[in-house]
């Protein structure tokens, strides 16, 4: 069993709690054993699947063995799991122009090679350093949402 496998309970409730959907740690629990949970808002419970099927993909990347010149299609596919039923362009990089909240930054439209050869080249281990890549991908905003 992985320590991703393991840390699923925590991972999931602490991740669901920031994004604001109101779970306890039981039905956390409930919802990773396929469970429904009827307490959960519509919504709630779209963004609390959708976790739980992206954290599975991840694990199931990681215990297949993780091809770095694969990693724009891997995030393709979080984004996708992630955003399923919630965006209209889950899945898809960003090709319009977005305006960060709170800031005068606005990130140019990523380019799919761009950003490619960009990882390639600036992140040293994208396995043992996941908060470089988080950083990279927010700060570009590869994504529509």
């Amino acid at each position: 069993m992985s320590k991703l496998i393991e840390k699923y309970v925590e991972i999931t409730y602490n991740a669901l709690n920031i994004e604001g959907v109101a779970i306890t740690i039981e039905e956390t629990q409930d919802l990773l054993d396929n469970k429904n949970i009827c307490s959960l808002k519509d919504t709630d419970n779209i963004i609390a699947t959708n976790f739980v099927n992206s954290l599975s993909y991840v694990n199931s990347v990681i215990e297949k063995g993780f091809d770095k010149y694969e990693l724009i299609e891997y995030m393709k596919r979080i984004n996708l799991y992630l955003l399923n039923g919630l965006h209209s362009e889950a899945g898809n990089i960003r090709y319009s122009n977005i305006e960060v909240s709170g800031s005068n930054y606005i990130p140019k439209i990523p380019v799919e090679f761009e950003i490619r050869e960009d990882i390639m080249k600036n992140i040293n281990n994208i396995l043992e350093d996941p908060l470089e890549l988080y950083c990279y991908i927010t700060r570009n905003q590869i994504f529509a949402d």
